[in-house]
């Protein structure tokens, strides 16, 4: 089978962003809407509505107050009902503005032109509860056109019916029967539209979409009562050049309160919602540090700043990895930790501490290891691969970061239980060399990517790196704030691991660092290139010649598009044949193995900092492979042609948080991480 795109992408470099997220930002009243394209790559059909697919709101984070608002339209009588179909050259991606506009143009539709152009902005400013879906429509072979636009937005199901209701102004979703947040939509005052509620089953004729996919029109029911339910507007208007039509759809925890909302958001107007987003991104850019760059080096540098930032839960300070529907919206620990750290170093500090406010009521595993995943709304463990022990040794390394650089001591000082519960789990001793607990961080493989069958831990290089970085950063934090005895201790740890991974893990024949050991029976190397295993060289576990030595063979073995990018390890399947790629079994999303990624170059350029050397191509690498309109990306991009891998787009830490910190630390204004030891 021909994927939908395939014939409609002009360059596979070109692909935009397919999800990001609306977020308010807002610890009392906290509102995240869940952006995504229809397909969730292009190498499957599509499945979702393109537009907001999940609405978070309060105290609320399981159940949904909107599943899905989109749109459909008639161009000169034809139908355009399906809006799966709608897409553009970019797969139908989006950009997420400096100023806080989410755009998309959609130009085709079942892979072919259409006679006009649909831009749909959204648009919440930070600290509001509502926000702003405005069309802009063009004629694309600069004749008129009569157009009818479908406006819709579908809530979530519940036990309990809702009520939906249109009046001359609004329709509304009233679900205080649910006890979930309602909603209230505007109507564009410059038409007169025709309105409905109905059943928010796409299988029920009343459902607006369904009636007007069939007929081109929708019902005019003024009131509806369903477990599920939907509205729609249907704007009809002659476009000669250019027409817009703007909604705000507004939110409260109760009816009431969702016609305050509504009331508050109307007397701004479409206008001055958009500038008032806009001022209220640029004062938040404007609170860190200032790196110097220019075009798309620090466009990208922005955009990844405000990735980090709309991927936090501003309520419990979780941090979505990805905001790709396929990685079910977990906050994994080790992503988390650092991109929390990034925040911190790019001057972020209220963003990083409500992050680690919240790892001191994160449950633990029943050995005191971190569990991979937690839930990214409501915090609780969400099982995936385990067990994945790095995420120890980098709290720790974050904690002493700030707390050198930043000082603030007494903030450091509550969190000196956990810290030294961290301690606590690193000191196990495994019995293999007096080396920590082995794992499956940081590449998860607990089967084979191609013939499922199962696969030992292993004592990687990675989160040996990552412990004696852990165990260095806490002697360094006990040294400034805690005991000194405890300080002594924590060195001579993290020697004993230094020597254990120069007995186990080093070749000392080849002079370069195993993958690792298996855990099983015959405790064999793993001798392929990782280059993970760089964690070794900028924590300091090895350096001088040994470093250097180690880094060349990674860069031999795993350089990519023109040797800035670097690949995981030798072999690496993940997105080309493996049965685990994220869109299932027979997909691929890359044309050869061993993509590259950018969290990896982003290793290898912390360790050649280390080493003294110069790291301008690795992040002018990070920049060419950008998204569409200079997007982070997801973890990687096709070695073959740099094209973003679709389906764990974007990645707030391997991507946009990596290039902060990367870039910063070229600039002198972030340091290595070894130098706070």
């Amino acid at each position: 089978m021909i994927p939908l795109f395939l014939q409609c992408v002009t360059s596979a470099t070109q692909r935009g962003s397919p999800s990001y997220w609306l977020n308010n930002w807002d610890k009392t009243n906290p509102i995240i809407a869940y952006w995504n394209i229809a397909q969730m790559s292009w190498t499957v059909e599509p499945t979702a509505h393109p537009g907001i697919n999940h609405v978070k709101a309060y105290s609320e984070k399981v159940r949904d107050v909107l599943t899905a608002d989109s749109f459909a339209v008639e161009v000169d009588g034809k139908i355009y009902g399906n809006d799966m179909l709608f897409n553009n050259t970019h797969l139908g991606g989006c950009t997420m503005g400096i100023d806080g506009k989410l755009s998309v143009i959609y130009d085709q539709y079942s892979k072919k032109a259409l006679p006009i152009t649909i831009e749909r902005d959204l648009y919440m400013p930070p600290n509001e509860e509502y926000y702003l879906v405005k069309y802009i429509i063009k004629s694309a072979d600069g004749a008129s056109h009569r157009i009818r636009l479908l406006d819709y937005a579908v809530s979530g199901t519940d036990k309990q019916y809702s009520t939906g209701t249109c009046t001359s102004t609004t329709c509304s979703m009233n679900r205080d029967a649910a006890y979930i947040a309602s909603v209230v939509i505007s109507l564009d005052k410059n038409y007169d539209p025709l309105t409905t509620v109905g059943n928010g089953d796409f299988k029920d004729s009343t459902n607006p979409l369904t009636a007007f996919a069939a007929t081109g029109t929708i019902p005019s029911f003024p009131q509806y009562a369903q477990s599920q339910i939907a509205y729609g507007a249907l704007y009809d208007f002659n476009l000669q050049n250019t027409a817009t039509v703007s909604s705000i759809r507004a939110f409260g925890r109760s009816f009431n309160d969702a016609k305050t909302t509504m009331a508050k958001a109307s007397a701004l107007g479409s206008d001055n919602i958009i500038k008032l987003t806009n001022e209220r991104y640029t004062a938040f850019l404007s609170k860190g540090v200032q790196p110097l760059l220019t075009g798309d080096a620090l466009d990208l540098y922005k955009k990844s700043i405000l990735t980090l930032k709309n991927s936090q839960n501003p309520e419990k300070g979780l941090i979505s990895s990805s905001l790709h529907p396929n990685y079910d919206y977990k906050n994994w620990m080790r992503d988390s930790v650092m991109a929390a750290f990034m925040l911190d170093a790019a001057g972020y500090h209220d963003e990083f501490k409500l992050f680690f406010d919240w790892v001191d009521t994160a449950e633990l595993r029943d050995d005191g290891g971190f569990h991979t995943t937690y839930d990214v709304m409501t915090g609780d463990v969400s099982m995936f691969v385990e067990p994945q022990f790095d995420a120890n040794g980098l709290y720790l390394v974050a904690l002493n970061y700030h707390l050198k650089v930043y000082g603030d001591e007494e903030w450091v000082k509550g969190k000196l239980n956990r810290a030294r519960e961290m301690v606590k789990f690193i000191n196990t001793d495994s019995g293999f060399h007096k080396l920590p607990l082995s794992d499956r961080s940081p590449w998860e493989e607990s089967s084979d990517h191609h013939t499922k069958e199962p696969l030992p831990c292993q004592w990687y290089s990675w989160e040996m790196g990552c412990l004696f970085g852990g165990m260095r950063a806490a002697a360094s934090i006990e040294n400034k704030i805690g005991d000194a005895k405890r300080a002594q201790e924590d060195i001579a740890r993290s020697e004993e691991i230094r020597k254990g991974v120069l007995e186990a893990l080093w070749d000392k024949n080849n002079n370069k660092l195993y993958r690792g050991v298996r855990d099983d029976a015959e405790q064999m190397p793993d001798t392929r290139a990782d280059s993970a295993s760089m964690s070794c060289v900028f924590f300091g576990l090895i350096s001088g010649d040994a470093a250097k030595s180690h880094l060349n063979f990674i860069t031999s073995k795993l350089s990519k598009l023109g040797g800035g990018g670097i690949a995981r390890y030798e072999g690496d399947p993940y997105f080309f044949d493996s049965v685990w790629n994220p869109c299932g079994e027979g997909t691929r999303e890359t044309q050869v193995s061993e993509p590259a990624w950018p969290v990896v170059t982003a290793y290898v350029a912390w360790s050649e900092k280390v080493l003294g050397m110069d790291i301008k191509k690795r992040l002018n690498w990070m920049v060419s492979v950008a998204a569409n309109g200079n997007m982070p990306t997801g973890e990687a991009v096709d070695s073959k042609d740099g094209a973003l891998v679709v389906p764990s787009a974007p990645d707030c830490f391997e991507h946009a948080g990596v290039y902060v910190y990367t870039t910063l630390l070229d600039q002198g204004k972030a340091r290595s991480l070894i130098d706070t030891f």
